[in-house]
């Protein structure tokens, strides 16, 4: 990887999401993150550019540099591995979000009546809340597409729960 100057959106954290880069004394704008993820003090972005070149970019946090290397491949190859990383994009909101969901049922259980029925509401509340994302990232390590659905399947009535309780 080769040091590189990059211009980054920075929103509650620095390096949030980068928005252009210089590669050979040329500004290359990004057309889409394709992947982002995190290693101990660093944040890497897998990234389409204007132009369709494909490059990782990575922030290292302790010395403050950006580094970057133009990934090689057809197009096609590109396009298979976009295919990857959005599904693994769209892994990652949806475990957000059911942290979010979590969130929002501790939140409501705390808005209850502290009478009996109150607490027993509030108990299935948080309970049920917290075990959909942990229960997603479980099945998220199935050994196989039917193990996921089998494992899915059965933790949609736990969200169901939620639901007809809220």
């Amino acid at each position: 990887m080769k040091m590189v100057q990059v211009k980054c959106y920075s929103g509650y954290i620095y390096a949030e999401e980068p928005r252009s880069f210089i590669w050979q004394e040329k500004e290359l704008g990004i057309k889409s993150v394709e992947k982002a993820w995190q290693e101990p003090c660093k944040r890497l972005f897998k990234v389409v550019t204007e132009d369709g070149k494909l490059f990782e970019l990575c922030y290292n946090e302790p010395d403050d540099q950006w580094s970057g290397v133009e990934l090689t491949g057809t197009i096609a190859q590109g396009k298979m591995q976009n295919a990857k990383w959005k599904m693994q994009s769209e892994r990652k909101d949806l475990s957000e979000r059911l942290l979010d969901f979590a969130a929002s049922g501790i939140k409501l259980t705390a808005r209850l009546n502290r009478t009996a029925v109150g607490r027993y509401i509030a108990n299935q509340l948080m309970r049920a809340s917290g075990s959909a994302g942990a229960n997603y990232e479980e099945a998220c390590g199935a050994e196989s597409r039917a193990d996921f659905i089998h494992k899915i399947a059965t933790r949609v009535e736990g969200i169901t729960r939620v639901i007809i309780l809220a």
